[in-house]
């Protein structure tokens, strides 16, 4: 699990170089600000008790509750906003309502990065696997079961004139019970050969023109 979020959070350090103006929506315990970015970097998220924590632990990164965070003083201020692993908690319609609410404070030519399950057979297989040797309930949690077809789809709703979707996680990582190491060039080689078509976790580009 451990190296599953580090080749997520890897795939996304790329695009938050140094002076680029960065939003982390529903940024949770801070991880990505706090580790993986070199931008200018703003974390908001609805849990206080995730905010308090992100702080504690990164006291040099900025965090906000959202309802501390103005969206109408940050228009068109942010060169990234990356949404990580929230879309399986919303349905369609909340998820164009925020994308479209995003897209105002996105930059010309920014992105909006997201990262959210792809709900084929095979994770529905490791949900069902969680499930037995987990005290959560991810079946009841995901309110949302996307697919890389379905999200084609609804993403045609929204204002955004260009996107990509493409996966960035397979069974390669499932070898990082050997090592870290192994289990990540595995997961690179495999995505190499299927050309990102194959894979757990979707990977979303939606660019700003």
């Amino acid at each position: 699990q451990g190296n599953w979020h580090e080749i997520t959070f890897e795939k996304i350090s790329f695009y938050l170089i140094k002076n680029k103006k960065h939003l982390d929506y529903a940024c949770g315990p801070g991880t990505l600000i706090g580790r993986y970015s070199n931008s200018d970097s703003i974390g908001v998220d609805i849990s206080e008790n995730q905010i308090k924590y992100a702080r504690e632990k990164y006291e040099d990164k900025k965090f906000l509750e959202i309802k501390d965070f103005n969206f109408n003083e940050h228009k068109e201020y942010f060169d990234i906003i990356t949404i990580i692993g929230l879309f399986e908690f919303l349905n369609d319609d909340e998820i164009i309502e925020l994308l479209n609410k995003l897209l105002m404070n996105l930059k010309s030519g920014g992105k909006i990065l997201i990262t959210t399950p792809n709900f084929s057979f095979f994770f529905k297989f490791i949900i069902f696997l969680q499930n037995i040797f987990s005290d959560v309930n991810y079946k009841k949690l995901h309110v949302n079961k996307v697919t890389s077809k379905k999200l084609k789809k609804l993403l045609t709703r929204n204002n955004f004139t260009s996107f990509n979707i493409s996966k960035i996680l397979n069974f390669g990582v499932f070898f990082s019970i050997i090592s870290n190491k192994f289990g990540k060039k595995l997961n690179q080689t495999i995505r190499k050969i299927s050309r990102s078509n194959l894979g757990y976790l979707i990977f979303i580009e939606l660019e700003k023109k």
